[in-house]
């Protein structure tokens, strides 16, 4: 019999799917409306496009899992098994943090008219190579989770019972990572789409700071909506950013867990978080629309 943890864990589990699946498939079908009655390619209809899709396979994966390991966790650590799942998760999570990261570098480039190298290509880039780019992103994260999976080793612990109807006995496994492979999987997948967002806000703030500087000197009313525009670019990139930190919180906690036959609050609690990403990606982007 399953434990109140495990049952607690399902339902949030399919609840998460339910809500981040519709959300992102409305957000796909806006999007796609757009793109086919606008003239030109417009970067940001593109980006929520493949945001929307990534975090369904990517909100499909994390079920499956979840409920792999609640229902029979020694089945995570069967190789036919674990390959494709952590291939397709790590896929979708760092190809999920490079998209959010484009799409704030987006919002500053638009919102802002600083001159700095970094900007400029920016803008340069998603005008002129913006499917190249995403394509890239693509790539180059499936290369990021192939590498993270290359160098896993499992240590599972099991127990031969004396009575020999029984056979073994799972108790516990882990995923062990070498250091130095972590860390540049970790660098590559989160630490420079974190550096990317992070540079938008600082950005956006002072442009936004400079901008009511400027009002204030002339008084004018003609700036406010660029006033609104800066307000909202700074109040969704800080949502993301808050969101993704969360996430690479508890995933990094995750990855480097053990997992047992016996509910764990912790590796509960990260599931969930992990869980409620897509959905919580998908009501920023909503809110953030016009």
């Amino acid at each position: 019999m399953l434990s109140p943890t495990f049952i607690a864990l399902i339902i949030i589990a399919f609840l998460q799917s339910g809500i981040s699946i519709t959300l992102n498939i409305y957000i796909m079908i806006m999007d796609a409306k757009s793109i086919r009655n606008d003239t030109r390619l417009n970067p940001p209809h593109l980006i929520h496009l493949l945001r929307g899709l990534v975090n369904i396979l990517l909100q499909c994966s994390l079920t499956v899992m979840a409920s792999l390991y609640v229902i029979c966790v020694p089945v995570l650590f069967i190789r036919e098994v674990y390959f494709p799942f952590i291939i397709i998760t790590l896929t979708m999570i760092y190809c999920s943090f490079w998209l959010t990261a484009w799409l704030c570098a987006y919002y500053c480039t638009t919102t802002t008219n600083f001159r700095y190298g970094l900007c400029v290509w920016l803008q340069r880039i998603s005008s002129s190579s913006l499917l190249l780019l995403l394509l890239l992103t693509a790539g180059g994260t499936f290369l990021i989770g192939l590498l993270f999976f290359w160098n896993i080793k499992i240590e599972a612990e099991v127990t031969v019972s004396e009575n020999s109807t029984l056979g073994a006995s799972f108790i516990s496994g882990t995923f062990n990572f070498n250091p130095l492979y972590f860390l540049i999987v970790t660098i590559l997948g989160c630490g420079l789409p974190f550096i990317l967002i992070l540079y938008s806000i600082i950005l956006t703030i002072f442009s936004l700071l400079r901008h009511v500087c400027n009002m204030k000197l002339t008084d004018s009313g003609f700036t406010r909506p660029k006033l609104q525009a800066h307000l909202n670019a700074i109040r969704t990139v800080t949502l993301i950013l808050i969101v993704f930190v969360t996430f690479c919180i508890a995933e990094i906690v995750l990855t480097t867990a053990t997992f047992s036959s016996s509910p764990n609050e912790k590796l509960v609690i990260c599931w969930s978080i992990l869980m409620s990403y897509p959905t919580a990606d998908s009501i920023i982007d909503i809110q953030a629309s016009s």
